[in-house]
């Protein structure tokens, strides 16, 4: 089946682990394009269905000049990406960081767990260049070292997971295919990381279309929009800058909870002094969409494209809210014709919200939330698509 057409010299793939979108880089047109998961189960589906997998069948691209290969991290939903240029790029929400350079002709990338860790410490991404693999640990402040070298035109890389038919006893290992000139000398080799690494995330994202237990929805520290220093407006305020490392949600008797948790310590704040500015506090709002009808469109000051380079969510519309500023939390459902104050606290790095059950059923609802200080927005969760707060 044909998922989509029409694209610009294609050469390499991930799928989004929260929405199940296809990325695709697309080296002739400098981006990172994405087909959306409907696109690709219309594509697959019985012959009957087929008809609906006409046309391009694309939604967002972000410009990317000189992509070669690019990966997921199946932990946080950030994005990373190779360039013709030796570099290799971190993308998280609308924030672009170079991670490496320098590289020989980077090409495919595959990411990789190492055992016992956790996911921002043992993250760690196989580099295709020239003639070698390297390593590269985006979290563990470690060096960038060599796998194995004295490779010839490497064109893919894969993982061989424990028990696999191909390797010397199931050994988990790194496949890598070799396009060597000569009739029949190309090749497809394996490196043994046995118990060293797996492909498995410690903890991975739920998907959208998962009905498994829900856990915590990671989301990736220092994915912040505002990039400090004396010119920027938290600088210019004596605000914080709230990061966003977890967003849970559970029903505990007649009530909803959610529990936001941040990589600082944060505070509710309280309203200004006359004349003077806010003082610094959080500012959080939560959209959630219910299995209710959901017909409320974000407001126009949240430009989601700022923040969901690689989701498709112009779509996304919303029945229920909830709000924290200046100290006061409250709450607003439209399927339910309520409102009302909400039970809020804010202990360490950790925001507790907590709203009548009855107003926000959390069975089945899709949120997005967004935080900031009282001047601006820094960080939204999750950085693609949205969080399932509970089965």
């Amino acid at each position: 089946a044909t998922v989509t057409t029409g694209l610009n010299q294609p050469n390499s793939l991930a799928l989004d682990p929260i929405t199940g979108n296809l990325l695709v880089a697309e080296s002739g047109a400098g981006q990172i394009t994405v087909v959306p998961r409907a696109q690709i189960i219309s594509a697959t589906a019985p012959a009957g269905a087929l008809q609906s997998a006409a046309g391009p069948g694309r939604v967002a691209t972000l410009a990317v000049p000189g992509v070669v290969g690019i990966t997921v991290d199946d932990c946080t939903g950030t994005v990373y990406a190779t360039l013709a240029t030796g570099e290799l790029h971190e993308y998280q929400g609308s924030l672009d960081s170079t991670l490496a350079s320098g590289l020989d002709h980077p090409s495919q990338l595959l990411a990789l767990y190492r055992n016992g860790l956790s996911c921002s410490d043992g993250l760690t991404l196989a580099v295709v260049e020239a003639t070698s693999i390297s390593l590269v640990f985006p979290r563990a402040q470690l060096p960038r070292e060599t796998l194995i070298g004295n490779l010839q035109n490497v064109l893919d890389i894969t993982f061989f997971p424990k028990g696999n038919p191909f390797t010397h006893g199931g050994e988990e290992s790194v496949g890598v295919s070799e396009q060597i000139p000569g009739a029949g000398n190309s090749r497809v080799s394996d490196i043994p990381v046995g118990g060293i690494y797996q492909a498995t995330p410690p903890v991975a994202l739920t998907p959208l279309a998962s009905s498994g237990p829900i856990g915590p929805n990671e989301d990736p520290i220092g994915d912040t929009f505002d990039l400090g220093g004396t010119s920027s407006i938290a600088a210019q305020f004596g605000y914080s800058i709230p990061d966003i490392t977890s967003v849970t949600g559970s029903v505990q008797g007649s009530s909803s909870v959610i529990t936001i948790k941040f990589k600082d310590p944060v505070t509710l704040g309280s309203l200004p002094v006359t004349g003077g500015p806010p003082t610094d506090g959080l500012w959080v709002f939560i959209f959630v969409k219910t299995t209710a009808p959901a017909t409320v469109q974000l407001p126009p000051g949240i430009t989601l494209p700022t923040y969901f380079p690689f989701g498709d969510n112009n779509l996304f519309a919303f029945d229920t809210w909830v709000e924290v500023f200046l100290g006061q939390a409250t709450y607003l459902s439209l399927s339910q014709l309520t409102a009302g104050d909400v039970q809020v606290s804010a202990i360490g790095n950790t925001l507790t919200l907590t709203v009548p059950a009855s107003a926000l059923p959390l069975s089945g609802a899709l949120a997005l939330v967004v935080v900031g200080n009282p001047a601006e927005i820094t960080d939204v969760a999750p950085n693609s698509g949205l969080i399932q707060l509970a089965p």
